[in-house]
């Protein structure tokens, strides 16, 4: 069974464009991968700046840091 050129070429193509597309998924999971990758990298600096300015007002006795008593139980007395 001889198989015509015009079906050769289209199978070709259509490999070749399937190649094309996985690579094209590769790309732009590495993209998304690293833009949550450079997010969760921005939440930890942020968390950690906010921690120190936390901790600075903590250590000046010139700034009265009020922290609210929450209770969801009520006590047994």
């Amino acid at each position: 069974m001889k198989t015509s050129k015009f079906t050769m070429h289209t199978t070709f193509t259509i490999a070749r464009l399937l190649h094309t597309l996985k690579k094209m998924i590769l790309i732009v999971a590495e993209c998304i991968r690293s833009f949550l990758t450079n997010l969760s990298l921005c939440a930890i600096l942020l968390s950690n700046v906010l921690d120190n300015r936390m901790v600075k007002r903590r250590s000046d006795p010139s700034i009265e840091v009020v922290i609210p008593r929450i209770s969801c139980i009520e006590p047994l007395d």
